[in-house]
């Protein structure tokens, strides 16, 4: 224990004496400062000193070299640095140092035409706080991290084991995530996953390499991955086209335009790796998830509630012996044919108050029950929500509507169902 004192007190005197020594520089083209040029501030500063860069385009390309420091502007726009050539406007090169931090705000760097790069670095932690970013912003090449509040950039992105990243009230034309190649003892190797979260930003497209995404009231574009612990999980996101290899999705009162595809193979321990979760959720473009299982482990689960698929589902599941979480959809709105496994020798589907426009391939009828095939009659061709005389309405769940909006139009049409002939009389049976 006395041991254990004696260096958390060593560390805190440590940590107090780097706390006392910082010095703050002041960067000023005019002459009014410290240095004129940011380099020279730089190159005379040390690990936790702050750079206070006055109004001005600083010119030049600057290089740091394994030190960490806080580079303060007085207002994106205001001060600003920009790439004298074609190199990064400031590039950090930290190799072997991963575990510190470089802050930077209310500040604009600029790339130069020749090269995309604003600011990037090698190793550590990038924090950006009130910058504009006319460039790519970002690092990693064995670990990584990034985060931006209130901030504008091209591209930008984070590769590293065990990384979160986040971005939060940010413009971003583009977002990739990656983990790293590890190699281990023994002639090991393996993937050490990343994660990113994303927070009331707007993002044109993500890509994910062994890493997995956390949305909340954003507007992102396209999502695509690969490896097999990419994952998606977003609340009140409007999506684009979602295409993972072998990844869990959660999404909830969201949109996607352009439909998710899942397709891959699951190994051993990547437990709920293929899951599919959409809860009052739209999705225009339909489902197709086509996986390989392998092991005995939990994969591949679906649980649709109150959501509405506008293209239907194709679920394929290749697999030998193993345990999946059961199959739930409820109070749904699918127009298009849905597809599911079968054999419900390994899945326990509960199928119930659910409008299937277009056909459903469905297993035995003790697990389906109450499910109708009619027009659901949407206000619009692009507006889901219900016409008030839908046959929808009510009828979900409960007694709830099916579907993710409920109803949104006074009744324009009433159109009779239609039979499902030899399905609706073998699948169909009273509610509940």
């Amino acid at each position: 224990m006395r041991d254990c004192f004696a260096v958390i007190a060593a560390a805190l005197m440590i940590l107090a004496a780097v706390s006392a020594s910082a010095v703050t520089h002041i960067v000023d083209g005019s002459g009014g400062g410290d240095f004129e040029t940011v380099q020279a501030a730089v190159d005379a500063a040390s690990t936790g000193d702050t750079l206070l860069i006055r109004a001005g385009i600083y010119e030049e390309n600057v290089l740091v070299i394994g030190s960490f420091m806080t580079w303060i502007g007085e207002g994106a726009g205001v001060t600003i640095i920009r790439a004298a050539a074609a190199e990064p406007a400031i590039l950090m090169e930290n190799a072997g140092i991963s575990a510190s931090t470089s802050t930077f705000r209310s500040l604009t760097v600029e790339s130069h035409i020749g090269n995309p790069a604003a600011v990037v670095w090698d190793e550590g932690y990038g924090r950006f706080h009130d910058c504009e970013l006319a460039g790519d912003v970002g690092g990693g090449e064995i670990w990584g991290g990034l985060l931006l509040e209130n901030c504008s950039a091209w591209h930008a992105y984070a590769a590293g084991g065990d990384v979160s990243s986040f971005i939060g009230n940010c413009t971003l034309s583009s977002l990739s995530i990656s983990g790293v190649y590890v190699f281990g003892s023994g002639g090991a190797s393996y993937w050490r996953s990343s994660y990113v979260e994303v927070e009331d930003s707007t993002v044109g497209d993500v890509h994910l390499t062994w890493a997995s995404l956390e949305a909340a009231s954003s507007t992102i574009g396209p999502v695509s991955g690969t490896g097999d612990s990419s994952g998606c999980e977003a609340t009140e996101c409007e999506l684009g086209t979602i295409e993972l290899g072998s990844a869990a999705m959660d999404l909830r009162n969201c949109t996607v335009d352009g439909g998710i595809a899942v397709d891959g193979w699951l190994g051993i321990d990547y437990w709920h790796a293929g899951d599919l979760v959409l809860v009052e959720t739209l999705i225009e473009g339909g489902i197709t998830v086509d996986l390989v299982m392998l092991a005995d482990s939990p994969f591949g689960g679906i649980h649709i509630v109150h959501s509405t698929v506008v293209g239907g589902i194709n679920y394929s599941v290749n697999c030998d012996d193993f345990f999946v979480w059961p199959c739930r959809i409820r109070s749904s709105v699918f127009t298009n044919e849905v597809e599911l496994p079968s054999d419900p020798s390994w899945w326990w589907p509960v199928i119930s108050h659910n409008d299937f426009v277009g056909g459903f391939a469905v297993p035995p009828a003790d697990s389906v029950y109450a499910n109708i095939s009619a027009d659901p009659l949407f206000c619009g061709e692009m507006d889901y929500e219900l016409q008030e005389c839908s046959p929808c309405v009510g009828a979900g769940h409960d007694g709830g509507d099916m579907g993710v909006y409920g109803v949104g139009c006074p009744c324009y049409s009433t159109v009779e169902s239609r039979s499902w002939g030899a399905i609706k009389a073998m699948y169909r049976q009273s509610s509940d």
